[in-house]
């Protein structure tokens, strides 16, 4: 698909329906680990959205984890994910790459 296309246009348009990009909407007992990563400061999506789908998980016996950063928002849990900006959210590089060790197991 070309930049500026009307295609590409089309798809990022396309009105979606909740049950499409609600995580919630998507849980099943087929999910795989999960490690949920949430700033307490997110203005984007409230934390509680993370603890509500770490509920549904466990619920349908995921194994999930869930950590909520204090004083970080939305973007800070992303971005902290690079090694540049990694001391946004101390620590998290090496829990994400514990957690996918422990969850090959």
């Amino acid at each position: 698909i070309e930049p500026n296309s009307t295609a590409l246009h089309a798809i990022f348009t396309a009105v979606a329906k909740p049950d499409v990009y609600q995580a919630l909407q998507q849980v099943s007992a087929d999910a795989p680990p999960t490690l949920l990563v949430h700033g307490e400061a997110d203005e984007v999506v409230h934390p509680s959205h993370a603890a509500r789908l770490s509920a549904a998980l466990r619920a349908k016996g995921v194994p999930v984890e869930l950590r909520l950063v204090p004083r970080r928002r939305h973007v800070d849990t992303v971005i902290a994910l690079s090694r540049p900006a990694a001391f946004r959210v101390p620590g998290l590089l090496a829990q994400v790459s514990d957690f996918i060790h422990r969850a090959k197991r």
